[in-house]
């Protein structure tokens, strides 16, 4: 839990369940959840994987792997506004960096994440 001052953001992914991960996205403000977002990542009967996303109570938005190698995966989605790619690279042990972003005329809007990989913890009350 955070101390009441702390501001940062973060995902936790489950195990691989049979054809799916689970995940949940936060960002946080002094203490207070100011986003979420409920995600997967899931190969369909097809053999495609997507991943799909509800952020903060929005409808869900699919994203098609287009790409992967060992250490990055991009999803993507052009039809969708923002954003129209996800990628999740891994820049060294134990360090993924995920990026968000829609490409519109010749601008590029964005953000990306680190994300620290640490082992599960209860909430302290």
């Amino acid at each position: 839990m955070l101390d009441g001052k702390a501001s940062g953001s973060g995902e936790m992914w489950t195990e691989p369940l049979g054809n799916m991960l689970l995940g949940i996205g936060f960002m946080s403000k002094q203490d207070n959840v100011s986003r979420y977002e409920y995600m997967r990542i899931e190969k369909r009967e097809s053999g495609e994987i997507y991943f799909v996303a509800i952020p903060s109570g929005q409808q869900e938005t699919e994203f098609r792997l287009t790409q992967h190698t060992e250490k990055r995966v991009v999803f993507e989605n052009p039809a969708h506004d923002f954003p129209q790619r996800i990628t999740y690279s891994q820049i060294a042990e134990g360090v993924m960096q995920a990026k968000a972003g829609s490409k519109k005329d010749d601008s590029y809007k964005g953000f990306e994440l680190t994300l620290l990989r640490t082992d599960c913890q209860s909430p302290s009350r």
